[in-house]
């Protein structure tokens, strides 16, 4: 009985780890969508910063939510697809945007595989 009840507290601590991890990333993918203007979104082709925070909004509540234990894992999975696709899709393009379309910006991702093919 006693391995049990290990179990169970390793499932509840895991669950309580991911739920914060996936709330903190949510508040701040949220934070960081209101700071850039709405013309950066326009210019990089990106959908509208307001369009965005309304997702990351309804993803921080549904963080929130599963943080506290409204649902078990099913809202903080759902928390995870558009905070994800922020940080790793829109975020990159947006950060470093001057306002000079003339000349592509070297984002992250074109860093990696630029170097990695030049290595090969």
């Amino acid at each position: 009985m006693w391995a049990l009840s290990i179990f169970s507290y390793l499932r509840w601590f895991i669950t309580l780890a991911v739920s914060t991890g996936v709330l903190v990333g949510s508040a701040l993918a949220f934070i960081d969508a209101a700071r850039h203007s709405s013309a950066v979104y326009e210019r990089e082709g990106k959908k509208s910063k307001k369009i965005w925070l309304i997702m990351l909004g309804v993803a921080l509540a549904f963080a929130l939510f599963g943080f506290l234990g409204a649902s078990g894992v099913t809202l903080t999975i759902l928390a995870i697809a558009p905070a994800a696709v922020y940080w790793y899709g829109v975020r990159p393009d947006i950060q470093f945007d001057t306002g000079n379309k003339s000349q592509p910006k070297e984002t992250v991702a074109n860093k990696f595989w630029s170097n990695y093919w030049n290595k090969v």
